[in-house]
């Protein structure tokens, strides 16, 4: 029977807070133990504009997983999402071994998958951005393309394409500043719509192409797959508050009212 350690997720949205802490085994098994919910104040669009009611609001959240879990959270994976994110498409490439030695090449190892994605990563972007997120899309050793998975396989050359996610250091700081207040450690950012792409989707759907849409409160997350890989990300800063914040002024009523008159008559 396998050792349960305990993880603990947040998703951030612009509407609502979700805390989750769940146990899981080295034998890849898992159970959710407290889930904890708070509304989101202090955020729009996915990017904070008042730490303080931020603060407030994850800890509401944290608290709640917590009483219904009984441990305490220590570190979090957080989910981010918001129009600072931006996707692109890159490709590395790298010689495997000494191909002089061989005239067919060396066996591929984790080592030169590695450097081939680091390849991938040599792109001039802005001191304020860093890379998130490196998704493989597809592998070409020599002459051969498609290829998902090229350890173990014979070559000279080895090329990635591969999807980059870039993020906004600022914006992540300022959640850094957040979980710091509360004594949290942040273990790694992750995109909230990849999380949800790997969660719902089969593989065949990621084989033969799917477009996943989450339209949530302040954004709409659109992640496209193709051929087993990320093609496209795009956060477009839209949400479900924009028809909420519509029919608030054209019948000139409160916030409150008109998300109730959206959910009971669509």
């Amino acid at each position: 029977m396998s050792e349960q350690k305990v993880i603990c997720g947040i998703d951030i949205g612009t509407t609502k807070i979700v805390a989750i802490i769940a146990e899981y085994g080295d034998d890849g098994s898992f159970s959710i133990i407290g889930i904890g919910e708070s509304k989101s104040n202090g955020l729009e669009r996915g990017v904070i504009v008042n730490i303080k009611d931020t603060i407030m609001s994850l800890d509401l959240a944290i608290k709640e997983a917590e009483k219904q879990s009984k441990y305490e959270v220590e570190s979090v994976f957080v989910g981010i999402s918001g129009d600072h994110i931006v996707g692109m498409n890159g490709m590395g490439v790298v010689s495997v071994g000494d191909a002089t030695n061989n005239s067919i090449g060396n066996v591929i190892d984790e080592d030169d998958k590695d450097r081939v994605l680091k390849s991938a990563q040599a792109i001039n972007l802005p001191s304020e951005r860093r890379v998130l997120h490196v998704l493989s899309k597809h592998f070409k050793v020599d002459n051969r393309a498609g290829i998902e998975e090229p350890e173990g396989l014979t070559g000279s050359r080895l090329e990635a394409e591969v999807h980059l996610v870039t993020s906004s250091r600022t914006t992540e700081n300022d959640f850094k500043t957040c979980f710091e207040e509360l004594g949290i450690e942040i273990k790694a950012f992750v995109l909230e719509p990849l999380a949800s792409s790997y969660s719902i989707l089969s593989r065949d759907e990621k084989k033969l192409g799917s477009v996943m849409i989450d339209i949530g409160g302040g954004t709409t997350d659109v992640v496209t797959w193709e051929d087993g890989g990320i093609t496209n990300t795009e956060i477009i800063p839209f949400g479900g508050e924009i028809i909420t914040q519509d029919i608030a002024r054209t019948i000139g009523c409160s916030i409150d009212v008109a998300d109730n008159l959206k959910r009971k008559y669509g």
